[in-house]
């Protein structure tokens, strides 16, 4: 990933958590699907603005996702919105990156490996659903990339999350 992807993610990750609309890096090959999506392509960033309807459905799957303390099980209350989120990833053909993040409680290696096998329960469940593996890529990032600070009880639940980056 290169710095300009880099600050754009941060951008992503910023607008998902605060305001509700959806600013998503692609690549230039990504256009035809930001097209078919409704969406308006931005050449001098290569980024497509999906409409509305998209980003409150991957807004609501990501806000609603839980899992099972400290374990990669995802709760049964979030299967309603990656439900609809799985719906229209088959309806749209739109591709999903998901990022998963821990807090620093515990060892380095089992964050690793928590917040990759917490975002591959994700993918598994899409695909339960008829997503198609090959549109759905996955990335676990530990307790590496925080979006707050770790001392705090508020802070750790928030860095403990799954990314949803279309």
């Amino acid at each position: 990933m290169n710095k300009n992807q880099k600050i754009i993610s941060s951008i992503v990750i910023i607008l998902v958590a605060g305001v509700g609309g959806y600013f998503i890096y692609t690549s230039w090959k990504k256009r035809g699907v930001c097209k078919k999506a409704n969406g308006k392509w931005n050449k001098s960033t290569k980024s497509c603005n999906y409409p509305a309807e998209i980003s409150e459905i991957v807004n609501k799957a990501h806000d609603n996702i839980l899992f099972v303390v400290d374990k990669y099980e995802i709760a049964p209350s979030s299967f309603p919105s990656l439900d609809v989120l799985s719906s229209m990833l088959i309806d749209k053909n739109i591709a999903l990156l998901l990022e998963g993040h821990t807090d620093n409680q515990g060892e380095d290696a089992y964050n690793q490996t928590l917040s990759e096998n917490r975002a591959k329960a994700i993918k598994d469940y899409l695909i339960s659903k008829g997503v198609p593996s090959g549109t759905i890529t996955t990335k676990g990032y530990g307790e590496s990339k925080p979006i707050a600070s770790n001392d705090t009880s508020k802070g750790r639940t928030l860095n403990r999350r799954v990314e949803f980056i279309i």
